[in-house]
């Protein structure tokens, strides 16, 4: 069970000699795993390499030919040459006993050895092209061939044969190539922009856009990173340049920046930036974004293009938004870089972010350029016109507040004598202003004027009634006498005080108060006392007498016994001579003695002032004036005692109260005086005495004709119910009444008594 190599050489003749035997043991010899059986007919050897014989055979029992059966073929790998077996040469071979040639080996096979029974087929890696090879050629490199090969083929596009006698063609590794169509001996890397990512290529190819590889033999391609890009084949990637960017890995390009954004400067980018508030860009590719100018702005990202500043704001460069100008500044123009400010005269009103400054208004002022409000002009002064630099201070006469677009003239009844006043000042009581406005000093009220308070635009007449004898009087005074009166106002003269009067034997005038105590004592004489109702008429009670009814003109005596005392109380009677009785047709029945109207013109003819046709005017006269005779009002005072009040028992009461009340308090109508229905009467009829001294007449006023029996007034009852009713009326009072129309004020108090003492 060895392998070994067993070599047996014997002559032609003696193989021949063999016989059948021994072409047998050839035979077997053959079949056996040997590597050659060659036959030398020159040297008459059989040579035969014995491998693997199974056996430890070291003899085959045949040492000579001679040995061999006479009947033995010529065995193959020879063929008979004649009268021998010759071995077939080298390149052929015979696959036969006792063959008459031998056959050259094919091309693809091969006999290297004579005696061969067959041909051995070329390697791989070798090959004979024709026939009877002794030998097979290696193939070259760069070719290879199978087993049995008649030629080498080149080795196919991306295959390689690096040595001779290649059996087969070795694919390029990954990132190599073949550079010829057919043959190559070997492979080229792959050059650097290029590569080969399987095996067996037969070019490399060039890395795509946005890829690369900057080494030999290279099988895949590198990606470019974001921010660069490259070209077909590329070696090595390329920033992208200012104002361009790859956003992604792998470009074959870079983009332009869009409009409003840059790179900022850089190679190289990813992306773009938004140019930031106060820049923009308008070009795509912009590798910078630029400042906004001064009077622009962008308040965003991105800005393509810059906004302009509205009129009122501005802005510096690079601006991301605009500034208000500020009070007292203003930009007239949009995309403005700088504010100006306001001229004198002018301001902002307070207000940021003018478009123009505003011309100060009337009654204010800005004296300083920049201002942001104009000041309002100083009580004393003004401003009358738009953009006044200075107020104007007011002059004497005039005043002003605050604000003022002028000066006023003081009102009447105040005065300022000075410039830049703030207010006037009030003429004290007694003083008025003679100019209607504006008045730089106050004067004096004239005679028979007044002013009782402090600003008096002007002087007041004196009231009916009462008189001022001197300049600058606060008040009126009144008539001496309180019964007394005027019958125009503005009275300067106690001459132009008219009433009542009653005289004394001694001429002595009682007329200074409303009524009078006279007390007449007499000690060694008896006394007689005189009265005389000058004018007016008069009542005069001595004491426990009957009183006397004294009219105008008429005289009385009082006597007074030695030794005695006698107080007499006189009082005049205000009848229609000092005033009219206004219910008694408007002082149709007035007999004063007035010659003069209201206005002190003279009454025509020198006729009295009356009023015969009941004018509501009262009492008048005919005056002349320019248009011809025209009726003018008298001015004589309405009757008040005795008509809205009652004195007394109102025995001289006059007024026109015309019901009264019955003792069961019912309310009644009077009857008329004249009349004897529903009651007749005798004593108490209107006659001209009745008349005078009591009121009596063809009226039904409440009167008390009757004073030493009824305390008060009374009328008879318009009805047969009862007889007579009384009327109420109440007590005259100088606190509450006047005597007449413009005489004392009810709220004057009363004036004491005075006595007055006769011996």
């Amino acid at each position: 069970k060895q392998w070994y190599q067993r070599r047996v050489a014997i002559t032609a003749g003696e193989f021949f000699r063999f016989g059948k035997m021994f072409r047998l043991t050839v035979f077997t010899l053959l079949v056996l795993p040997f590597t050659s059986a060659n036959i030398n007919a020159e040297q008459n050897v059989v040579k035969l390499n014995l491998y693997n014989l199974g056996e430890d055979y070291d003899e085959l029992g045949i040492n000579d030919l001679d040995d061999l059966p006479e009947d033995t073929d010529c065995p193959k790998g020879s063929f008979i040459d004649g009268t021998k077996c010759s071995p077939c040469s080298r390149g052929s071979y015979s696959d036969v006993v006792n063959a008459s040639s031998c056959t050259e080996c094919s091309p693809g096979s091969y006999a290297d050895k004579t005696g061969s029974t067959e041909c051995s087929v070329c390697a791989a890696g070798s090959f004979s092209d024709t026939n009877g090879t002794v030998t097979c050629t290696l193939c070259e490199a760069g070719s290879y061939s199978l087993e049995n090969a008649t030629d080498c083929q080149l080795c196919r596009p991306g295959e390689y044969a690096d040595k001779e006698g290649s059996g087969e063609c070795r694919q390029c590794a990954a990132g190599h190539f073949t550079n010829i169509t057919r043959g190559a001996k070997s492979c080229l890397e792959c050059a650097p922009g290029s590569y080969a990512d399987v095996s067996g290529s037969i070019f490399c190819t060039e890395c795509s856009a946005g890829n690369y590889t900057d080494k030999n033999g290279t099988t895949a391609c590198m990606t470019c990173p974001a921010g660069q890009f490259s070209k077909q084949g590329a070696t090595d990637c390329t920033l992208c340049q200012e104002g361009s960017f790859s956003s992604k890995p792998g470009s074959g390009s870079c983009s332009k920046c869009e409009t409003g954004s840059s790179t900022e400067g850089i190679r190289g980018s990813a992306e773009c930036t938004k140019c930031r508030p106060g820049s923009y860009a308008n070009e795509t590719g912009s590798a910078t974004c630029s400042a906004c100018a001064a009077g622009s702005f962008a308040d965003t990202n991105g800005t393509v293009t810059c906004k302009i500043c509205e009129a009122g704001s501005y802005s510096l460069e690079n601006a991301a938004d605009c500034t208000l100008c500020q009070e007292g500044s203003f930009s007239s123009k949009p995309g403005s870089s700088s504010c100006s400010k306001c001229e004198t005269g002018s301001s902002t009103e307070g207000i940021r972010g003018s478009a123009e400054c505003t011309k100060c208004k009337p009654g204010s002022y800005a004296n300083e350029t920049g201002s942001a409000t104009c000041s309002v002009c100083a009580a004393g002064s003004f401003a009358d016109a738009n953009g006044t630099v200075t107020c104007t201070l007011c002059d004497a006469g005039s005043y002003s507040l605050e604000n003022a677009t002028d000066c006023q003239l003081c009102r009447p009844g105040e005065y300022t004598n000075k410039t830049g006043s703030n207010y006037c000042k009030k003429c004290i009581p007694g003083h008025y202003t003679s100019v209607i406005r504006g008045a730089t000093s106050c004067t004096p009220c004239e005679v028979g004027t007044y002013a009782n308070e402090a600003g008096s635009p002007f002087c007041y007449p004196c009231p009916k009634g009462k008189l001022a004898t001197t300049t600058g009087s606060t008040t009126c005074s009144y008539c001496n006498n309180i019964t007394y009166t005027t019958y125009t106002e503005g009275a300067s003269s106690f001459s132009q005080c008219h009433g009542p009067q009653l005289l004394l034997v001694n001429n002595k005038t009682l007329q200074k108060y409303d009524f009078v105590e006279v007390d007449i004592t007499s000690y060694n004489l008896t006394v007689s006392t005189i009265f005389q109702a000058k004018s007016g008429a008069w009542v005069i009670n001595p004491g426990k007498s009957n009183q006397v009814y004294l009219k105008e003109g008429a005289t009385s005596m009082l006597k007074v016994e030695q030794g005695k005392q006698l107080e007499i109380r006189i009082k005049p009677v205000m009848t229609n001579k000092w005033c009219y009785f206004e219910h008694d047709g408007h002082g149709k029945y007035f007999s004063g003695s007035q010659v003069t109207d209201a206005l002190g013109r003279e009454c025509l003819g020198g006729s009295h002032c009356s009023n015969p046709d009941d004018d509501p005017s009262g009492p008048y006269c005919m005056v002349n004036t320019t248009s011809g005779p025209t009726k003018s009002t008298c001015g004589i005072p309405r009757c008040i005692w005795d008509v809205e009040c009652k004195q007394g028992n109102g025995e001289t009461y006059r007024g026109n109260l015309e019901r009264g009340q019955s003792e069961q308090g019912h309310e009644y109508e009077c009857q008329g005086w004249g009349q004897d229905f529903p009651h007749a009467h005798f004593y108490f009829r209107p006659t001209a005495f009745t008349e005078a001294k009591y009121g009596l007449g063809m009226h039904n006023y409440c009167r008390n004709p009757d004073p030493q029996r009824q305390p008060g007034l009374w009328c008879y009852a318009n009805t047969f119910y009862t007889e007579y009713v009384t009327c109420k009326v109440e007590e005259c009072s100088l606190t509450k009444h006047p005597y007449f129309e413009g005489g004392q004020s009810k709220y004057q108090s009363n004036r004491a008594v005075s006595d007055i003492h006769l011996k």
